[in-house]
């Protein structure tokens, strides 16, 4: 089915555990800064697949029906209706696997654990980016541009990274996490037959660079940019690049996940 489960993976000794199974679509894990809790996002209820409805004669189709034939000698109606899977936080305790159910709207995807206050959890909705406090259990808005999606916070906590919807394609922004300021740090070639796509970022440990996708060369390639966007560049050689198959689909996927040292190059 589509049954999941959380992993965990020691990077010193390469040893892997379950955590948490049974878990339908789980995704986006993030880690709490003491490295004891995980937040993630799974799918809750709601339609996953398309359904098809028939109904009597007279009956009105709800909101989002297609694909509406009427039987040309009962008169009955039938449609089909979209997938609409609702997404919904699940905290989880990194010793033991013991989970809860946290507050969240109905479409809670790619949650990111502030480092620097950890009452907060930011997460991407139907209506913008949400922040949901651990202490009270209420979440309320952190931005309120439903093009925000995938939040990462900086290392600090200063600052969060978003891929943001901008007209027809990705482009890549940080959000002040005190003030909301907003500052764009990657856009598509004015005279570019194609708008290039940036997505997916992901912070460097001390917060200088930022790594993330881009489709400038034609294909989905790993990038490396300074925090203020400046010197944009492939992350690796053209020969390395050649041999992943990497796709980014617009759906809050974490494709970069950074430890270590910064890169120089």
């Amino acid at each position: 089915g589509n049954d999941g489960s959380v992993w965990i993976y020691d990077l010193t000794t390469d040893a892997e555990w379950p955590l948490l199974g049974e878990t339908k679509q789980v995704k986006s894990p993030t880690w709490s800064a003491d490295g004891s809790q995980l937040a993630v996002s799974y799918q809750n209820g709601g339609r996953p697949e398309i359904e098809q409805h028939c109904g009597k004669r007279g009956e009105r189709p709800p909101p989002g029906a297609y694909d509406i034939n009427i039987g040309s000698t009962s008169g009955n109606i039938c449609y089909k209706l979209p997938a609409d899977p609702h997404w919904q936080l699940r905290l989880i305790d990194a010793a033991t696997g013991a989970y809860e159910d946290l507050p969240s709207e109905t479409y809670a995807m790619a949650p990111a654990w502030d480092p620097a206050n950890d009452w907060r959890v930011v997460f991407a909705g139907s209506a913008g980016l949400q922040q949901l406090d651990l202490n009270r259990g209420e979440y309320f808005p952190f931005s309120d541009d439903l093009r925000d999606r995938g939040p990462v916070f900086s290392p600090d906590g200063s600052q969060v990274a978003v891929s943001y919807k901008q007209d027809n394609h990705w482009e890549i922004y940080t959000i002040d996490a005190a003030t909301g300021t907003r500052v764009r740090l990657t856009e598509s070639p004015l005279f570019a037959d194609t708008a290039v796509n940036s997505a997916a970022p992901a912070w460097s440990p001390d917060g200088s660079q930022i790594a993330y996708v881009s489709d400038q060369n034609g294909q989905w390639e790993f990038w490396l940019m300074n925090s203020d966007g400046s010197n944009p560049h492939p992350l690796l050689p053209d020969d390395a690049a050649a041999q992943l198959d990497v796709q980014y689909n617009g759906v809050d996927e974490r494709l970069i996940s950074w430890a270590g040292e910064q890169v120089s190059r």
